[in-house]
């Protein structure tokens, strides 16, 4: 039966420098030996990086607290997509631009994607399109299926924090005040007219049903 050792990335680093000073010298020709040296230096580096503990993270998003260990740095919306599988915020631009990866932060929309995750140690509470609605009965993602909003739909979860955020501030725009509210916020698709047309409808619904 073969059994497994459990071992230390310290004492695993040790053993590859025994092997690599005492052993390998002995038993390889010189072209394998300079192969298995460079094997043996990738190795090295990517146990050093491991034995390294990055920094962790205490979050609060969507009203729950999460908890990541992630480089300095590292930006929100990384952390949103690929360490927490919160994938309705989207990547596009990635500088801030088209506002795909819109969230809420304190009720605020801002731009995911440029977003150190060091700057919210402090407990701010972070709204993605998952904790907009759990049970899809926001007056604004109404609107947006009455309307029928998508094409392809890939930016319209910006589209949408936005919209949520201009009628928590206003809740009665006029049409100017939605073009300049929704203006950071693209789509390729050129959907503007129906986007305008929800959030009037959204912002016409009978606060009893909000």
């Amino acid at each position: 039966m073969i059994q497994f050792i459990a071992i230390s990335p310290e004492n695993l680093l040790l053993l590859l420098q025994n092997i690599y000073a005492v052993v390998i010298p002995k038993v390889l020709s010189y072209t394998l030996k300079n192969t298995f040296y460079g094997v043996i230096f990738l190795l090295f580096q990517y146990l050093k990086t491991k034995q390294a503990r990055m920094p962790i993270f205490i979050l609060n998003i969507n009203n729950k607290k999460h908890t990541v260990e992630v480089a300095e740095g590292t930006s929100l919306l990384w952390v949103l997509r690929e360490h927490l599988g919160l994938t309705g915020t989207k990547y596009s631009c990635g500088i801030a631009q088209c506002g795909a990866c819109t969230v809420h932060v304190d009720g605020t929309p801002m731009k995911a994607c440029v977003l150190p995750v060091d700057n919210f140690a402090d407990g701010q509470n972070i709204t993605t399109i998952e904790g907009l609605s759990p049970h899809s009965d926001h007056p604004v993602l109404k609107a947006w299926i009455k309307a029928q909003v998508p094409q392809c739909g890939y930016c319209q979860s910006g589209q949408i924090m936005q919209a949520v955020a201009l009628l928590n501030e206003n809740p009665n725009p006029t049409r100017e005040a939605i073009k300049a509210g929704m203006n950071g916020v693209l789509c390729r698709c050129g959907t503007y007219l129906r986007i305008i047309e929800a959030i009037e409808l959204a912002a016409s619904t009978p606060k009893q049903e909000s």
